[in-house]
């Protein structure tokens, strides 16, 4: 006789004690946690691995929702799951205020790896990696735990001039956590792409050195540019920096508030981060100066003014670039 699914898992849970961390659930060997380019072949596209880990009963009983709703239609969301944030074809869903599932077609592979790397070698809160999806040897699924709290630049209008200036403190120690993590080449974490670009970013490199990362950025520049911008492109970048890590997008939607300390909660969104020059967080952090009427004096309290000539630089080159 079969037993339905909701029934079996029902059973399951009571026998399942609290103390229990953490519970595999896993699908037939075929669809394995593991994955290799050569089982991606073998399989010929159909490889899926949703392997769960399942840390306790709450996260059991929505990780084994997820999991049936994904298989009867991978491309559904419950009408009852809150989407968090949506753009550039990704979206970020609330399951039941227990995790967090980041989707989309064009996920980067490394931010995962760096979400760990981050919260091995650094005190800065990020959400905690539970799981990960991959299709063809694509990412198409972050699971990470839910962190409550709301983005910086929807609680703004809010705060008081010494609730802001603490959340700039302590966000500048937290970039000063990630500036002394020193790499040895540009891109992002485990020797992965670098991304470049302000109209359309692109994945570029790895490479060995500024040299290399400034050649790269004066070749992006459009064909169409008279001889005397390409001149004077030339004298707009150097190659004395050193190398540090880069969280690349740090702007308010950004930036994790705890609604009752008013202390950061969690940084996300770690896409774009990775090895670069120690510059490279300025002029990124400067292209957003218009989130919030006074963001831009709050933003030199979190990364003090400094690397003018690189923020000209980039300034006047950004126009000439085709991405």
């Amino acid at each position: 006789m079969l037993i339905p699914t909701p029934l079996l898992f029902s059973f399951l849970l009571c026998l399942c004690p609290p103390c229990l961390s953490p519970f595999q659930l896993s699908l037939p060997p075929d669809t394995h946690h593991s994955h290799s380019s050569s089982k991606a072949s073998q399989h010929q596209g159909k490889e899926r691995r949703i392997t769960k880990r399942l840390l306790d009963p709450a996260h059991l009983r929505v990780e084994y929702w997820t999991l049936i709703s994904r298989e009867q239609n991978p491309k559904m969301d419950s009408d009852e799951d809150e989407v968090l944030h949506s753009s550039y074809g990704r979206k970020v869903i609330n399951i039941g205020d227990v995790l967090v599932r980041k989707k989309g077609d064009n996920l980067r592979p490394c931010e995962p790896e760096t979400l760990q790397f981050i919260a091995e070698h650094t005190t800065i809160p990020v959400p905690k990696v539970q799981d990960t999806d991959w299709q063809d040897g694509r990412l198409k699924c972050i699971i990470m735990d839910f962190v409550p709290g709301k983005p910086l630049d929807q609680i703004w209008v809010d705060l008081t001039v010494q609730q802001k200036l603490d959340i700039a403190h302590e966000l500048h120690g937290y970039v000063r956590q990630l500036r002394s993590l020193r790499g040895d080449y540009i891109g992002a974490i485990n020797r992965r792409q670098a991304v470049f670009g302000q109209r359309s970013p692109i994945e570029c490199g790895p490479f060995e050195s500024e040299r290399e990362w400034n050649a790269f950025i004066l070749e992006d520049i459009v064909s169409t540019a008279p001889r005397m911008m390409r001149h004077l492109a030339r004298y707009c970048l150097s190659r004395k920096h050193q190398i540090v890590f880069t969280h690349g997008d740090l702007v308010p939607r950004n930036i994790l508030i705890d609604e009752k300390t008013f202390k950061v909660a969690a940084i996300l969104d770690w896409e774009e981060s990775g090895w670069y020059p120690e510059h490279w967080e300025y002029i990124k952090a400067y292209q957003h100066l218009q989130p919030m009427t006074d963001w831009p004096d709050v933003l030199a309290h979190i990364l003090p003014l400094k690397y003018e000539k690189e923020y000209i630089g980039m300034s006047f080159l950004y126009p000439l670039l085709y991405h």
